[in-house]
């Protein structure tokens, strides 16, 4: 299944580390529930957190898997698994593999994301 645009958007613009370019792609009052740090609502709140995550080196985001739900009033819910590499504190090459929900709206803009760590499963 091919990626909807506005996922590959968002996740093709993490590799630029623009914390504000991230932000365009949210509505003014989206909600962002992070992988790491608190829920944030409104572009005002949840720029800290993009200024905080995007300043890791060499930051790449590939999406793994996706599924799109058609809502009403042209809204999307979108599910799926992506992976990002960085370089971590240490100098060493890391991939944190997490799974995502977004709703986008009929504008194509972020109204939620909500984004966790993968658990390692035994």
């Amino acid at each position: 299944m091919k990626t909807p645009k506005v996922i590959q958007n968002w996740a093709n613009t993490i590799a630029k580390r623009n914390p504000k370019l991230q932000l365009s792609l949210y509505c003014n009052d989206a909600v962002l529930v992070p992988t790491y740090g608190v829920i944030a609502k409104g572009k005002a709140k949840i720029l800290p957190y993009f200024n905080m995550f995007l300043d890791k080196p060499n930051l790449k985001c590939e999406i793994v898997y996706n599924e799109t739900i058609d809502l009403c009033c042209g809204m999307k819910l979108h599910n799926g698994y992506y992976s990002f590499d960085f370089t971590n504190e240490d100098g060493v090459e890391d991939n944190v593999l997490a799974r995502y929900t977004f709703v986008t709206n009929k504008r194509g803009l972020i109204v939620t994301q909500h984004s966790s760590e993968q658990p390692i499963v035994d």
